[in-house]
């Protein structure tokens, strides 16, 4: 047994092996991979959900766990879709069939609105008080 966020005992469950994804609740990562995608960096989409990046016209390397997470977090959620372009990169030494993903307006225009959200110094002033 554990014990969840607030102290509560909660009973340990194991993911299954096919458990390819994780869901990411920090905005900051969900912000830094969307706001890649708009500044250039090519995803890639390989069978079984893997997720590359581009690095040259015909080369591509594997991107780091929480990155692949993070990307098919946001094409599930619409924030990228898949590409109808597909083709055989190499990966190493590997040849793969992958599908590009790609970046809508409607994703750079919310990352736009994303980035003029600030804190309200209220909130700041009450954590201040609180001694948080």
């Amino acid at each position: 047994m554990s014990e969840d966020l607030f102290g509560n005992e909660v009973l340990d469950v194991s993911l299954s092996k096919d458990t390819s994804r994780r869901i990411s609740n920090d905005m900051e990562q969900v912000r830094k991979v969307a706001q890649r995608g708009v500044d250039g960096t090519t995803y890639l989409l390989g069978a079984k959900s893997k997720v590359y990046q581009l690095v040259d016209p015909n080369r591509m390397r594997p991107v780091p766990l929480w990155e692949a997470g993070v990307v098919l977090q946001l094409l599930d959620s619409g924030m990228f879709t898949r590409g109808g372009k597909t083709k055989t990169m190499l990966c190493g030494a590997v040849r793969i069939s992958v599908t590009w993903v790609n970046v809508p307006l409607s994703t750079k225009r919310t990352l736009s609105r994303w980035a003029a959200l600030r804190v309200p110094q209220t909130w700041a002033a009450a954590a201040d008080q609180k001694g948080a």
